[in-house]
Protein backbone atom coordinates (compact mmCIF):
# COMPACT_ATOMS: atom_id res chain seq x y z
CA UNK A 1 0.00 0.00 0.00
CA UNK A 2 2.51 2.61 1.07
CA UNK A 3 4.80 1.62 -1.79
CA UNK A 4 2.17 2.10 -3.84
CA UNK A 5 1.18 5.84 -2.38
CA UNK A 6 4.87 6.39 -2.98
CA UNK A 7 5.14 5.56 -6.23
CA UNK A 8 2.37 7.57 -7.31
CA UNK A 9 3.74 10.73 -5.52
CA UNK A 10 7.12 9.90 -6.77
CA UNK A 11 5.32 10.06 -10.46
CA UNK A 12 3.14 12.97 -9.62
CA UNK A 13 5.97 15.00 -8.42
CA UNK A 14 8.34 13.96 -11.10
CA UNK A 15 12.41 13.85 -11.68
CA UNK A 16 14.87 16.76 -11.72
CA UNK A 17 18.19 15.22 -11.97
CA UNK A 18 21.14 15.05 -14.23
CA UNK A 19 21.85 11.88 -16.47
CA UNK A 20 25.12 10.20 -15.97
CA UNK A 21 25.99 7.66 -18.65
CA UNK A 22 29.58 8.49 -19.11
CA UNK A 23 32.24 9.01 -16.31
CA UNK A 24 35.13 9.75 -18.05
CA UNK A 25 35.97 13.44 -18.48
CA UNK A 26 36.47 13.51 -21.79
CA UNK A 27 33.04 12.65 -21.81
CA UNK A 28 32.11 14.92 -19.42
CA UNK A 29 33.44 17.49 -21.47
CA UNK A 30 31.28 16.80 -24.54
CA UNK A 31 28.24 16.74 -22.55
CA UNK A 32 29.45 20.39 -21.30
CA UNK A 33 29.95 21.11 -24.81
CA UNK A 34 26.30 19.98 -26.08
CA UNK A 35 24.86 21.57 -23.16
CA UNK A 36 26.51 25.27 -23.90
CA UNK A 37 25.71 25.03 -27.58
CA UNK A 38 21.82 24.70 -26.64
CA UNK A 39 22.12 27.53 -24.23
CA UNK A 40 23.50 30.06 -26.72
CA UNK A 41 20.88 28.74 -29.45
CA UNK A 42 18.23 29.58 -27.13
CA UNK A 43 19.50 32.78 -25.97
CA UNK A 44 19.80 34.14 -29.57
CA UNK A 45 16.60 32.95 -30.27
CA UNK A 46 15.43 34.74 -27.24
CA UNK A 47 16.95 37.90 -28.28
CA UNK A 48 15.90 37.46 -31.40
CA UNK A 49 12.14 37.45 -30.44
CA UNK A 50 13.03 40.52 -28.35
CA UNK A 51 14.56 42.66 -31.33
CA UNK A 52 10.85 41.26 -33.60
CA UNK A 53 8.88 42.48 -30.44
CA UNK A 54 10.57 45.67 -30.03
CA UNK A 55 10.12 46.35 -33.32
CA UNK A 56 6.13 45.83 -33.10
CA UNK A 57 6.03 47.75 -30.25
CA UNK A 58 7.57 50.94 -31.55
CA UNK A 59 5.38 50.23 -34.40
CA UNK A 60 2.27 50.01 -32.67
CA UNK A 61 2.91 52.94 -30.55
CA UNK A 62 3.93 55.24 -33.61
CA UNK A 63 0.72 54.20 -35.48
CA UNK A 64 -1.61 55.19 -32.16
CA UNK A 65 0.35 58.53 -32.18
CA UNK A 66 -0.44 59.30 -35.61
CA UNK A 67 -3.84 57.63 -35.60
CA UNK A 68 -5.80 60.26 -32.79
CA UNK A 69 -4.86 63.20 -34.94
CA UNK A 70 -5.82 61.97 -38.12
CA UNK A 71 -9.19 61.04 -36.21
CA UNK A 72 -9.73 64.83 -34.86
CA UNK A 73 -8.90 66.11 -38.81
CA UNK A 74 -11.59 63.59 -40.05
CA UNK A 75 -14.43 65.22 -37.41
CA UNK A 76 -14.60 62.44 -35.15
CA UNK A 77 -15.86 63.56 -31.78
CA UNK A 78 -13.71 62.38 -28.93
CA UNK A 79 -15.12 61.42 -25.71
CA UNK A 80 -12.95 62.44 -23.56
CA UNK A 81 -11.85 65.97 -23.22
CA UNK A 82 -9.18 67.46 -25.64
CA UNK A 83 -6.37 68.51 -23.19
CA UNK A 84 -5.92 64.82 -21.65
CA UNK A 85 -5.80 63.55 -25.53
CA UNK A 86 -2.88 65.89 -26.14
CA UNK A 87 -1.07 64.52 -22.68
CA UNK A 88 -1.88 61.44 -23.84
CA UNK A 89 -0.19 61.91 -27.67
CA UNK A 90 3.04 63.50 -25.47
CA UNK A 91 2.89 60.49 -23.48
CA UNK A 92 2.95 58.04 -27.04
CA UNK A 93 5.49 60.29 -28.64
CA UNK A 94 8.16 60.60 -25.22
CA UNK A 95 7.48 56.46 -24.97
CA UNK A 96 8.68 55.97 -29.20
CA UNK A 97 11.46 58.44 -28.76
CA UNK A 98 12.49 55.93 -25.31
CA UNK A 99 11.35 53.12 -26.50
CA UNK A 100 13.46 54.01 -30.21
CA UNK A 101 16.84 54.83 -27.70
CA UNK A 102 16.30 51.41 -25.80
CA UNK A 103 16.72 49.47 -28.89
CA UNK A 104 19.20 50.62 -30.78
CA UNK A 105 21.38 50.89 -27.89
CA UNK A 106 20.72 47.01 -27.31
CA UNK A 107 21.31 45.79 -30.25
CA UNK A 108 19.32 42.73 -30.01
CA UNK A 109 20.20 41.27 -33.47
CA UNK A 110 23.50 42.21 -33.27
CA UNK A 111 23.70 39.95 -29.50
CA UNK A 112 22.00 37.76 -31.66
CA UNK A 113 23.72 37.00 -34.51
CA UNK A 114 27.04 36.90 -32.30
CA UNK A 115 25.33 34.49 -30.04
CA UNK A 116 23.97 32.06 -32.29
CA UNK A 117 27.69 32.33 -34.37
CA UNK A 118 29.17 31.04 -30.77
CA UNK A 119 26.81 28.09 -30.53
CA UNK A 120 27.20 27.22 -34.55
CA UNK A 121 31.54 27.21 -33.34
CA UNK A 122 30.67 25.04 -30.25
CA UNK A 123 28.83 22.23 -31.92
CA UNK A 124 31.48 22.47 -34.53
CA UNK A 125 34.12 21.64 -31.68
CA UNK A 126 32.09 19.27 -30.12
CA UNK A 127 31.61 17.52 -33.62
CA UNK A 128 35.75 16.90 -34.07
CA UNK A 129 35.65 15.79 -29.70
CA UNK A 130 33.37 12.90 -30.64
CA UNK A 131 35.45 12.05 -33.88
CA UNK A 132 38.05 12.18 -31.80
CA UNK A 133 36.73 10.10 -29.38
CA UNK A 134 35.93 7.33 -31.61
CA UNK A 135 38.95 7.09 -32.99
CA UNK A 136 40.79 6.82 -29.28
CA UNK A 137 40.95 3.46 -27.97
CA UNK A 138 41.82 4.81 -24.38
CA UNK A 139 39.34 7.01 -23.33
CA UNK A 140 40.55 7.74 -19.74
CA UNK A 141 43.79 8.63 -20.95
CA UNK A 142 42.42 10.98 -23.49
CA UNK A 143 43.84 14.59 -23.78
CA UNK A 144 41.05 17.28 -23.88
CA UNK A 145 42.48 20.11 -22.99
CA UNK A 146 43.69 21.35 -26.35
CA UNK A 147 39.49 21.15 -26.72
CA UNK A 148 39.17 23.07 -23.86
CA UNK A 149 41.41 26.20 -24.22
CA UNK A 150 39.64 26.59 -28.00
CA UNK A 151 36.56 26.43 -25.99
CA UNK A 152 37.47 29.20 -23.94
CA UNK A 153 38.55 31.20 -27.01
CA UNK A 154 35.20 30.70 -28.49
CA UNK A 155 33.85 31.65 -25.49
CA UNK A 156 35.69 34.63 -24.03
CA UNK A 157 34.36 37.42 -25.74
CA UNK A 158 30.73 36.13 -25.99
CA UNK A 159 27.89 37.20 -23.04
CA UNK A 160 26.66 34.72 -21.15
CA UNK A 161 23.64 33.01 -21.12
CA UNK A 162 21.02 33.55 -18.57
CA UNK A 163 19.07 30.97 -16.31
CA UNK A 164 16.01 30.91 -18.25
CA UNK A 165 18.15 29.90 -21.46
CA UNK A 166 19.84 27.11 -19.36
CA UNK A 167 16.65 25.84 -17.98
CA UNK A 168 14.84 25.70 -21.59
CA UNK A 169 18.01 23.78 -22.36
CA UNK A 170 17.32 21.38 -19.42
CA UNK A 171 13.54 21.02 -20.74
CA UNK A 172 14.69 19.92 -24.17
CA UNK A 173 17.76 17.78 -23.90
CA UNK A 174 16.23 14.28 -21.84
CA UNK A 175 19.26 12.54 -23.18
CA UNK A 176 21.12 14.76 -20.40
CA UNK A 177 18.78 15.44 -17.78
CA UNK A 178 15.34 13.87 -16.56
CA UNK A 179 12.83 16.80 -15.77
CA UNK A 180 9.53 15.22 -15.67
CA UNK A 181 6.28 15.18 -13.93
CA UNK A 182 5.02 18.34 -12.05
CA UNK A 183 8.92 19.79 -11.24
CA UNK A 184 8.79 19.61 -15.02
CA UNK A 185 5.66 21.95 -15.27
CA UNK A 186 6.84 24.19 -12.62
CA UNK A 187 10.06 25.05 -14.69
CA UNK A 188 8.20 25.48 -17.72
CA UNK A 189 5.68 28.08 -16.47
CA UNK A 190 8.73 30.03 -14.74
CA UNK A 191 10.29 29.90 -17.68
CA UNK A 192 6.47 31.45 -19.24
CA UNK A 193 6.57 33.85 -16.23
CA UNK A 194 10.05 34.48 -17.29
CA UNK A 195 9.50 35.45 -20.76
CA UNK A 196 5.83 37.55 -19.95
CA UNK A 197 8.39 39.90 -17.58
CA UNK A 198 10.72 40.44 -20.17
CA UNK A 199 7.37 41.71 -22.06
CA UNK A 200 5.59 42.89 -19.58
CA UNK A 201 6.37 46.97 -19.82
CA UNK A 202 5.88 47.10 -24.05
CA UNK A 203 2.16 45.09 -23.23
CA UNK A 204 1.64 47.50 -20.53
CA UNK A 205 1.86 50.20 -22.83
CA UNK A 206 0.04 49.01 -25.83
CA UNK A 207 -2.50 47.96 -23.60
CA UNK A 208 -2.72 51.44 -22.09
CA UNK A 209 -2.81 53.17 -25.77
CA UNK A 210 -5.58 50.37 -26.73
CA UNK A 211 -7.35 51.54 -24.17
CA UNK A 212 -7.37 55.02 -24.12
CA UNK A 213 -8.25 55.29 -27.88
CA UNK A 214 -11.47 52.77 -27.56
CA UNK A 215 -12.66 54.89 -24.79
CA UNK A 216 -12.17 57.99 -26.42
CA UNK A 217 -14.20 56.88 -29.33
CA UNK A 218 -17.11 55.75 -27.41
CA UNK A 219 -19.81 58.11 -28.16
CA UNK A 220 -22.61 59.35 -25.91
CA UNK A 221 -25.34 58.37 -28.41
CA UNK A 222 -25.28 57.07 -32.06
CA UNK A 223 -25.59 60.50 -33.88
CA UNK A 224 -22.45 62.20 -31.88
CA UNK A 225 -20.10 59.11 -33.20
CA UNK A 226 -19.06 61.11 -36.01
CA UNK A 227 -19.21 65.55 -36.06
CA UNK A 228 -18.45 67.13 -39.73
CA UNK A 229 -17.43 70.42 -38.72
Amino acid sequence: MWAFFYGSAKKIIGENKEIREREEPAFKFLKSLHVAAKCRYNASIRLKHQSSFSFVTATVLSLGLILMPLLKLAGVRFSINDLLLDAFQIFLAVSVLVYSVVISKSKYDVRSSNINACGDKIKFLARELEYELGQCKNLNAFDYHDFRDRYYSIDSDIEDHTLLDYELARLNMPQYFEVTGGVRFVIRLWCLLKYLYIYMVPLIVIFLEGAVIIISLQPSTPLDFIHVN
